[in-house]
């Protein structure tokens, strides 16, 4: 078991977020409202029994409060709520030593010193170092072709993906450009050492990166603010958590406007009126609560189990709530078309009903209660501050429910909620599983997720590898294109190891010691050539040359009862030949004809005046057409068409230079 200050602390120390101190065109009024009600409760039975200077010093400390609230001792007797409750001090000797107490003075806060101090501790993750990682090429042959498609593969990563991969993985491009500066192309184990350390840097980092290049990473999210506040948000509360901020006070610190991208923003005000309910609810201490319940400990003025408590609680939220001129017009609707004590009644429990939001902060005061203020892990840690954003999506729910409607921000809290996931993945460097939900995001405000998922897949897959097998199998997935006639297909150029399997059918020429001896036949059979393709075209057309082809000695010659097969011999594979395909789209089929020569194929017979003459071992030269599947072994250099993110890439890069 691990505390939660354990898990708190060793949270990522991400970096401040954007934005400066702003002034503020909206303010909160933010005050510990259900202590200082019990507070002025108190006051008012301690004056029953006080004497004259007694009750004066009371009435000090009562209106002291009030004023917080913006309430003084006069506008008290117009307050919906609090009229009834104006402090009227005993008479005597020094009665009217205090009359009037002056305006709001909200720079004190006479129930702090008795909140409930809050019992949970910050969360930590420890970080483990990655082992070294070993010489994973065994042999030079599979060196050099390993060298090659990693050559391609940061190649592809400097131009095809230069703009996202520098902006998510900046130390791990620098590197990848230094190592291919002026054309260099010799990498060393100790590069590959290196640069893996430089992706595991970038991707601890990436939290943090996301949220300072929103613009460039995201290029459609600058027209949509409320999704970069979603941002802002989740990534506020993971580092206020890393800075060992407690739970119940995580929400007042991701309320600074200046975070968000305006004080007008949707999301940055429904977190402030969710702190604002968050600090009024708070408990007092010795209870062993963080908030009360807004149900059970106040009931609304219209519940017979209303208490001068409840009804002093609800006065002040009132006056806070009516700075806020979504609550004050709902107020004021509600005032219009009622009298005064049905008003009361329907405004309190108006005010109850958007505060059940409180009900799910105590939801998770209680869970970490229950456990004793210990964490288990990063995922229960990570949870609790998954909930607190879910705590805001319910506020801003529960606003439309009591006919405040502001926009929606349903997509930026589900946002918040993948960010946080993300940010759970990187921090238990489970990377492979941080990227595909990296992706996911991206592919809703970015273009081109297939092509970004397998160079963030590549470069993420290197910061886990921890051994030579973990190396071989990453460069396999992701630096070696896999065999597939799809690859060629979508290439301007590419040239590959390559087979064929399938049908073959044509004539062949089975060239006898006189040449007037020569036999042309039909033939027909299966063919399995092995050689070198070179495809071109946009992948349309490929020119084969083949070496072997295992299919050559079953081939079966047509029309010719005197066709037999010596000992099969090695040389009988050999099959030197060249063939010209035409590739179908979107399949491995390919169509094409081609001349091949095998030698020692062939046994004939023939007519020689009265005698039957027999010759073995003939050279065999066929020219066939062929109907085949398209089998890349692996691909030697491929040039892939260029996307229309590419297109556009080039065209804004060539203009700008034009400019």
């Amino acid at each position: 078991m691990k505390t939660a200050k354990t898990i708190l602390v060793t949270l990522l120390a991400l970096t401040p977020l954007f934005g400066n101190s702003q002034n503020s065109d909206y303010s909160y009024n933010k005050q510990p409202t259900y202590i200082d009600a019990l507070r002025l409760n108190q006051l008012l039975n301690e004056n029953v029994s006080a004497d004259s200077t007694e009750s004066v010093q009371l009435k000090e400390e009562y209106y002291s409060i009030l004023s917080r609230y913006g309430i003084d001792s006069i506008s008290i007797l117009s307050h919906p709520f609090l009229g009834d409750l104006e402090f009227v001090v005993n008479t005597g000797p020094d009665a009217n030593l205090l009359t009037v107490v002056p305006g709001p003075d909200r720079t004190k806060s006479s129930g702090e010193e008795n909140i409930a101090q809050s019992e949970s501790v910050p969360m930590n993750w420890e970080a483990a170092a990655i082992n070294g990682i070993a010489n994973f090429m065994a042999g030079r042959f599979k060196q050099e072709v390993l060298h090659m498609s990693i050559d391609q593969m940061f190649n592809r990563i400097s131009l095809r993906d230069s703009t996202l991969v520098s902006e998510l993985f900046p130390k791990t491009f620098a590197h990848i450009v230094e190592l291919q500066k002026d054309g260099n192309d010799a990498y060393y184990t100790a590069d590959l050492l290196y640069l893996r350390e430089l992706v595991h840097l970038d991707m601890e980092a990436l939290p943090t990166t996301i949220t300072k290049n929103l613009d460039k990473i995201f290029p459609t999210l600058d027209l949509k603010p409320e999704m970069i506040d979603g941002f802002t948000l989740s990534a506020g509360l993971v580092k206020y958590a890393s800075m060992g901020v407690p739970v119940d006070q995580l929400l007042n610190f991701v309320s600074d406007t200046s975070l968000y991208s305006s004080d007008s923003s949707v999301v940055c005000r429904v977190v402030n009126i969710t702190d604002l309910l968050s600090q009024a609810y708070k408990d007092k201490a010795g209870t062993g609560r963080t908030w009360v319940n807004p149900v059970v400990t106040l009931p609304h003025m219209g519940n017979p189990n209303s208490t001068r408590i409840s009804k002093l609680f609800y006065g002040l939220l009132y006056s806070q709530l009516s700075e806020i001129k979504e609550f004050k017009m709902a107020f004021e609707k509600v005032t219009k078309s009622t009298d005064l004590v049905e008003a009361n009644n329907r405004i309190s429990k108006m005010i109850q009903d958007f505060s059940l939001v409180v009900g799910k902060l105590e939801m998770i005061g209680n869970v970490l209660k229950e456990n004793n203020y210990e964490v288990e892990n990063l995922r229960q840690a990570m949870g609790i501050l998954d909930e607190l954003v879910d705590v805001v999506d319910m506020a801003a729910n529960g606003l439309g429910e009591i006919d405040i409607n502001l926009t929606k921000v349903d997509s930026a809290m589900q946002l918040a909620h993948e960010y946080i996931s993300f940010t759970e993945s990187i921090m238990d460097q489970d990377y492979r599983s941080a990227i595909p939900k990296l992706v996911a995001v991206l592919s809703s405000y970015s273009k081109d997720n297939i092509e970004i998922s397998r160079a963030l897949g590549f470069l993420s897959g290197l910061g886990e590898v921890e051994n030579d097998a973990d190396m071989e199998k990453l460069l396999q997935a992701y630096a070696l294109p896999i065999g597939s006639a799809s690859i060629k297909r979508s290439s301007t150029f590419n040239l590959s190891v390559n087979g064929y399997v399938g049908i073959t059918g044509g004539l062949e020429r089975a060239f006898a010691l006189e040449s007037s001896n020569n036999q042309d036949k039909g033939n027909f059979g299966l063919t399995a050539p092995i050689g070198i393709s070179m495809t071109f075209a946009n992948g349309h057309i490929t020119l084969f040359a083949s070496v072997f082809d295992l299919g050559s000695i079953v081939n079966q010659r047509l029309n010719n009862d005197t066709t037999s097969y010596v000992d099969l011999r090695f040389e009988q594979f050999f099959s030197p030949g060249a063939q010209l395909y035409w590739n179908f789209k979107n399949t491995p089929l390919s169509l094409g004809a081609g001349v091949s020569y095998v030698p020692n194929l062939r046994t004939i017979k023939y007519n020689d005046g009265t005698a039957t003459v027999g010759e073995s071992g003939l050279n065999v030269l066929r020219i066939n057409a062929s109907l085949v599947i398209d089998i890349p072994f692996f691909t030697l250099y491929n040039r892939t068409i260029p996307s229309d993110w590419e297109k556009e890439h080039l065209r804004k890069k060539n203009k700008g230079k034009h400019d």
